[in-house]
């Protein structure tokens, strides 16, 4: 894999002097900004479905966005979320572009 690899090369390098390789994963703040910079790789694949989305809150573990588009898209954009955002984003809140309309 690429991880050994990487740990072997790193072993070479040092020759002995490295008593473990740890691998830190940089997990940067769940911002609305930051969210919303993560979703607009998706928004490509998104449009040709006719489909759209935006976060508009994140608080306590859950990012709310306004979605339209094929479920599945969805279950995998909430993945890519938690994946992104580890232990900040726990839920995705769906709600309709129609709810914010009704809202305002």
């Amino acid at each position: 894999s690429i991880t050994d690899g990487i740990e072997n090369a790193l072993r070479t390098a040092f020759r002995g002097q490295l008593k473990e390789v740890t691998q830190v994963q940089f997990s940067a703040p769940a911002t609305l900004k930051a969210v919303n910079e993560h979703l607009s790789l998706f928004k490509p694949a998104l449009h040709r479905f006719k489909g759209d989305i935006d976060c508009v809150a994140v608080l306590d573990g859950t990012a709310t966005v306004i979605f339209e588009g094929p479920d599945v898209m969805f279950t995998g954009i909430c993945q890519a979320l938690k994946d992104r955002f580890p232990g900040q984003i726990q839920n995705v809140e769906r709600i309709s572009p129609s709810t914010i309309a009704d809202a305002g």
